[in-house]
């Protein structure tokens, strides 16, 4: 393989089928890590010498039912360290920034909510911004990668934090679906 891509499941806040065998599906933080891990190493042995691997994370967030109290733990730190310890060089991330408002009306988050800020600001956060993290595989590519993309561009795809990214383009499943129901799928090919 030349590169990778994923954004794994944050442990279980996204979960896409009911088999076992779905990491979204982990009993335990812990649990989805160490299932995580093997997809990590496997993907390290795959991967040329060099080459990249791109993953999308965010924050997640814990509840006062489930954990108690409303706040964030370090899903992103978390998936870093897996990386590193499994053998990856962590060599850089961009921020995707969000929309609040947009964030407080797809997941009706009360911290996020006008309400909540008028009634008690101390119950609010910021939103959660997504992360492309950056790892290299050791060792030294067999070819150098050459790209057309001119100095401007790369101002702006070098930049820590991409502003410009649209979730309503990122998430767009109407179109994903009638690509399944029309017969044509999407491929993944790699050198």
């Amino acid at each position: 393989m030349d590169l990778i891509i994923c954004s794994p499941p944050f442990a279980s806040l996204y979960t896409y089928s009911p088999s076992v065998r779905d990491l979204g599906n982990a009993e335990s933080r812990d649990d989805f890590h160490e299932q995580y891990a093997y997809i990590i190493r496997e993907t390290l042995r795959v991967l040329k010498p060099g080459r990249l691997a791109a993953i999308h994370v965010q924050q997640l967030t814990t509840t006062k039912s489930i954990h108690g109290h409303v706040g964030l733990t370090d899903f992103r730190g978390e998936v870093i360290k897996n990386h590193v310890d499994n053998g990856w060089w962590f060599i850089g991330e961009t921020t995707i920034w969000k929309n609040p408002q947009a964030q407080a009306t797809r997941t009706k988050a009360t911290s996020l909510m006008f309400v909540t800020k008028n009634r008690d600001s101390l119950q609010s956060r910021p939103a959660l911004a997504d992360y492309l993290l950056l790892f290299r595989k050791p060792g030294e590519a067999d070819v150098q990668v050459k790209t057309d993309v001119t100095n401007e561009e790369w101002i702006e795809f070098a930049s820590p934090v991409w502003w410009d990214i649209k979730e309503t383009d990122t998430l767009n499943t109407a179109v994903a679906k009638a690509d399944r129901m029309s017969g044509t799928s999407l491929r993944c090919n790699s050198g």
